[in-house]
C-alpha cells in the first residue's frame, strides 16, 4: 500500500505538501506534490500552482492555473462516447 504524509500551513491550515511513498519490488518510491499560490474563489481555496516531483527528474510536472470556475456548465456532448 501507499503511505501519505501531509504538511499544512500552521496559519492558514492550507495543504502545502503531500508525499506519497509506495513499496515496490525495487524499494520504496516517493512522489512529492507541492501546492502553491492559493486563491479564494467563491469562498473555496484552490492552489493555482501544483508541482509534482518523482524519483526520475524527467517525469515531474508543474501545473499553473489561471482561473477556477465554480459550477461551470459543461455540455453533455463532452461526455458522449466517441463514434
Amino acid at each position: 500500500g501507499a503511505r501519505h504524509r501531509l504538511w499544512f500551513n500552521t496559519t492558514t491550515g492550507l495543504l502545502m505538501r503531500e508525499v506519497i511513498t509506495r513499496e515496490t519490488p525495487i524499494g520504496i518510491i516517493p512522489q512529492q506534490t507541492d501546492f502553491e499560490q492559493w486563491m479564494s474563489t467563491g469562498g473555496t481555496a484552490f492552489p493555482m500552482k501544483v508541482r509534482t516531483s518523482l524519483v526520475d527528474p524527467w517525469v515531474g510536472s508543474t501545473r499553473q492555473y489561471t482561473d477556477v470556475v465554480l459550477d461551470a456548465k459543461v455540455d453533455d456532448a463532452a461526455f458522449a462516447k466517441p463514434k
